[in-house]
């Protein structure tokens, strides 16, 4: 069963990701390699593509992750995929793109939980080019969604803690709001 191999294939990818990038990046390989009778779908190109950018991005090959993940959208377009590709961007210092790609995304149907990695990104992004202010109003923004309420206590809530204190470290309430989130 061609579909099983392809999966069992980026299963393997993926648990290798962290722990052996070689080994990771052939295990993708040879989900992307054609075999008889075996054309990969859009969705599948687009899967391969988007774990080989985490695996780039992961060992810091920011260069590669962009283009792998550029690569995965051309296949499928994801917000996901999106933000990992603003992410890179942003890694790879190319920060205008990142800057252009995430408020691309904030025109776009947003999940809570992605407004506030999006809102997130762009205040890191801002900050990496010594843009103050505009960062600032990006992490306040990313706390606008999570004090509304709008995002589970999640992951998100203990990245958002360093907001809070680029916000304002001496605020009562928003440490208030931070406590109850985490």
């Amino acid at each position: 069963n061609m579909q099983a191999g392809f999966k069992v294939y980026l299963d393997s990818a993926k648990y290798f990701l962290k722990k052996d990038a070689q080994k990771s990046i052939e295990y993708v390989t040879r989900a992307l390699e054609p075999g008889q009778n075996k054309n990969l779908s859009k969705s599948e190109n687009s899967q391969a593509f988007e774990i080989l950018g985490d695996i780039n991005l992961f060992w810091n090959q920011p260069d590669l992750a962009v283009d792998n993940y550029k690569r995965s959208l051309q296949n499928t377009l994801s917000t996901e995929v999106s933000i990992k590709l603003a992410k890179a961007f942003a890694q790879n210092k190319n920060y205008q793109e990142s800057i252009a790609t995430l408020q691309n995304l904030l025109k776009g149907n947003l999940s809570p939980y992605q407004k506030v990695e999006v809102y997130e990104s762009l205040g890191d992004t801002y900050k990496a080019i010594g843009d103050g202010i505009k960062s600032v109003f990006n992490y306040q923004k990313a706390l606008d969604v999570m004090t509304r309420g709008e995002v589970g206590r999640g992951g998100a809530a203990g990245t958002l803690v360093a907001a809070a204190i680029a916000i304002n470290a001496y605020n009562p309430a928003v440490w208030g709001t931070i406590a109850g989130l985490t």
